[in-house]
């Protein structure tokens, strides 16, 4: 079962390299029929066409086998020798271990609480 797979597809794929051939040869007439009038000209642009043309059939070729490969992944390779370590940055000159001020935003809120007034509701009793 899987060889007629194959063959089908590999019949396709002369089909489909046998149109564009045609196509590009048809191409290649017109384009000299109408555009080239010296014959050197003429030998020159049939060497540049069949430079295109190889290479389309190549590459669609290529294509058309390979787009039916599925990748699965492999077993895990050996780990790598480790690299040197990099260069340490310089110090920033902030003292960590003494305890830091207090920014001008806790400064400000601080004195915000402070001045705000608590409203309690009134006891009767007597100390």
């Amino acid at each position: 079962m899987p060889d007629e797979k194959k063959g089908n597809g590999g019949i396709a794929i002369i089909g489909i390299l046998l149109a564009i051939t045609l196509i590009c040869i048809v191409a290649m007439m017109f384009f000299e029929r109408y555009f080239l009038t010296k014959q050197n000209e003429k030998v020159v642009s049939r060497i540049i066409l069949l430079c295109i043309l190889i290479n389309v059939l190549i590459l669609v070729f290529l294509v058309l086998t390979f787009s039916k490969i599925q990748f699965t992944p492999g077993p895990k390779g050996p780990k790598g020798i480790r690299g040197r370590m990099g260069h340490q940055g310089r110090m920033d000159g902030l003292n960590q271990c003494v305890k830091q001020s207090k920014t001008l935003g806790e400064m400000k809120y601080e004195t915000e609480k402070s001045k705000q007034i608590k409203i309690q509701t009134p006891s009767l009793e007597v100390n």
